[in-house]
């Protein structure tokens, strides 16, 4: 026989299951009509949430349960693009109010993106302040960046003023109707005072080798010999470049290529130029760019040319803000802006490479 206590304790179970279910009832009954309106309530602050099938999970979980991981876990599918288009001003919103939770890898996430403008004005001390936090509360990740910052500020004051601006210094920011120094230096017409003092400095820390001589082995694919100029630096121990060559391809844009000292790496001067320029390399796929190339050429050879425009265009659109385009264990990096002109022809771009010897090449310029 069962007794009185045991058939309560039986009831208050039952009621207990039934009134959870009927929560979690509730629960998708909000979530339903929460997605299906287009947007939902969060720590009083209205975000706008369109229901996007491929993260469902996640904006279930960020908006209902609230939990910092959770809106950090939908924020990265904004800023990641793994399953969706990339969104920054969603990735910032979510990463915002899971860095406002204290959650370390939402601080670090906002903090690259602060320190390279990625999708926001660029703020350094407010990402270094994110990193800080992040780092107090033990982030490896953050440890690294703040390390990297210090090498980066430390090999930035070590450099003169005239070797940062032959590191390419502007080398992305520039368009057809503003030449930048270098491009001006190729071509021996060099204006505006500023530019006329960094001329100065060239001349005071590297000689002139040669002005403006022909160099037949540097005879290019259409056959042009280009000018060059070669300086040399008066101090080898404190200068970064051992060699400076400015080329002049008349039409087909211009070279300005450099071999740096071993002591340098291609990591090293990578986050140099990032933290510089304010950018952030993305690497495409070398690989996929190579066999587009290839077919692009074998279109061309063939005298199809309606469909190796269709690759050109293709390839064209993956070259625009996209910077890092090939890397084998950074032994090679090759940078390309997007193009100068309208009808992108042509492009900035910076190739570095090591080699045998432990120096770095370095070239610079803007070509077709």
């Amino acid at each position: 026989m069962v007794s009185k206590s045991s058939h309560q304790n039986i009831y208050m179970k039952k009621k207990r299951r039934r009134i959870k279910i009927m929560k979690v009832q509730i629960v998708y009954l909000l979530l339903a009509a929460t997605l299906l309106s287009g947007s939902a309530a969060i720590s009083a602050k209205t975000i706008q949430e369109p229901f996007i099938p491929a993260i469902a999970g996640l904006q279930s979980k960020a908006m209902l349960l609230g939990f910092a991981k959770n809106q950090y876990d939908l924020g990265m599918a904004y800023y990641d693009e793994t399953k969706i288009p990339r969104n920054t001003a969603k990735a910032i919103e979510w990463l915002t109010l899971a860095s406002e939770k204290n959650y370390a890898p939402a601080k670090v996430t906002l903090a690259k993106m602060l320190l390279t403008g990625d999708g926001v004005k660029p703020n350094q001390a407010l990402a270094m302040q994110l990193l800080q936090q992040a780092v107090g509360q033990g982030d490896e990740q953050a440890k690294q960046i703040l390390k990297n910052i210090a090498n980066v500020s430390a090999a930035s004051q070590q450099y003169s003023a005239v070797d940062q601006t032959l590191l390419c210094k502007g080398w992305h920011t520039q368009n057809m109707t503003i030449p930048f120094f270098l491009e001006q230096l190729s071509r021996d017409d060099v204006e505006g005072k500023a530019h006329k003092n960094i001329e100065t400095q060239l001349k005071q820390n590297y000689i002139q080798q040669d002005v403006y001589k022909y160099y037949p082995e540097y005879k290019d694919a259409e056959g042009d010999i280009p000018y060059i100029q070669i300086f040399l630096p008066k101090n080898v121990n404190t200068s970064l470049f051992n060699k400076i060559e400015l080329t002049n391809h008349y039409g087909y844009g211009f070279n300005f290529e450099g071999t740096i000292r071993p002591s340098e790496s291609i990591e090293k001067l990578k986050k140099l130029i990032e933290d510089r320029d304010k950018i952030q390399l993305k690497q495409l796929n070398a690989e996929q760019f190579n066999r587009d190339l290839r077919q692009m050429n074998l279109f061309h050879s063939r005298q199809n040319y309606d469909a190796a425009g269709k690759i050109t265009e293709k390839l064209t659109a993956q070259f625009q803000n996209s910077y890092l385009i090939h890397k084998d264990n950074l032994q090679s990096l090759y940078f390309a802006s997007k193009p100068r002109d309208a009808d992108n022809y042509f492009w900035e771009f910076i190739y570095l490479t090591k080699l045998k010897n432990g120096n770095v090449q370095m070239i610079c310029g803007v070509t077709s």
